[in-house]
């Protein structure tokens, strides 16, 4: 996405587990962004499911992605 590593969403309780899934996105070329605890992943599913819901209407035939701007 315009030479940005794409982001990835983060949601748990337990740090360790959450280090290990961000050492992984990380080793992907992604930028793991942590959420906070697990009861995020209702408004992460919500958030995921507007932007899929978008994809038509704004044209952009699943070629977006969405991304936290500094």
């Amino acid at each position: 996405m315009a030479g940005r590593p794409l982001d990835v969403f983060i949601a748990g309780d337990d740090d360790t587990s959450k280090q290990a899934v961000s050492g992984l996105v990380a080793s992907a070329g992604l930028r793991p962004l942590d959420v906070g605890p697990l009861r995020r992943a209702r408004e992460l599913e919500a958030f995921q499911f507007l932007h899929m819901a978008s994809q038509e209407r704004l044209g952009l035939n699943w070629s977006s992605a969405i991304a936290i701007l500094p």
